[in-house]
């Protein structure tokens, strides 16, 4: 899904193609679609086109900046979730009924 935030990476119809600054991840080599070549670790220019937004929307690339220079806002850090001491609820048998089951009673 794309996060809130993310709506200026998606054109309607009629308005010019805009260009996005990204860069990949640390230890991704990502290429370019038309050329092959290699984005710089630094960060590029590219074309706002789906091949770029679906990159975006996996992690291999970090959105530094979007069309008309909107700059992509930190993500927030998740927080730690609390250990409980109540176990996980047993998940009912979604077999239906008269299946045979592995499990022992």
């Amino acid at each position: 899904m794309i996060g809130p935030g993310m709506n200026f990476l998606f054109q309607h119809k009629g308005e010019t193609m805009a260009s996005l600054k990204i860069k990949p991840q640390p230890g991704i080599l990502i290429r370019r679609p038309e050329n092959g070549v290699p984005i710089k670790p630094e960060g590029e220019t590219v074309k706002n086109n789906s091949f770029w937004r679906r990159r975006i929307k996996t992690g291999e690339v970090i959105l530094l900046s979007g069309p008309d220079g909107i700059s992509n806002p930190a993500p927030a850090a998740e927080k730690p979730k609390p250990d409980s001491a109540k176990p996980e609820p047993e998940q009912p048998d979604r077999r239906g009924p008269g299946k045979k089951t592995s499990k022992t009673k």
